[in-house]
């Protein structure tokens, strides 16, 4: 795997991105106290309405399985993204995750 800020070294010379932060944190792999922290899946959604159930079905499982929540973040959508992810959430169960629905507010 490349090392994330030589990836950016050479972008920034190419001109593809603006600059390279002196102290850019360098990744490495998790240590021994992290294991088992449960992470959180954000979804980012506008005008997803179409899509948005297929799209939790399929991660809805996967997220239990690794105990994480999913959150679908909807922004500005002129649809009902927010309340198809919401029917779907609820009908996982609890604890399957949040709808945050920012709304025209976002604009």
């Amino acid at each position: 795997m490349a090392d994330p800020y030589q990836l950016a070294v050479r972008l920034r010379l190419r001109g593809m991105v603006p600059s390279v932060p002196d102290a850019m944190p360098r990744l490495g792999p998790p240590d021994a106290s992290s294991a088992g922290t449960p992470g959180a899946i954000i979804v980012p959604a506008c005008n997803e309405a179409a899509r948005i159930e297929a799209c939790l079905r399929a991660l809805l499982p996967q997220a239990g399985a690794a105990a994480c929540p999913v959150m679908v973040v909807v922004n500005a959508t002129q649809d009902d993204t927010a309340r198809r992810a919401a029917r779907c959430l609820v009908a996982a169960g609890p604890g399957a995750g949040v709808v945050v629905d920012f709304g025209a507010a976002a604009l």
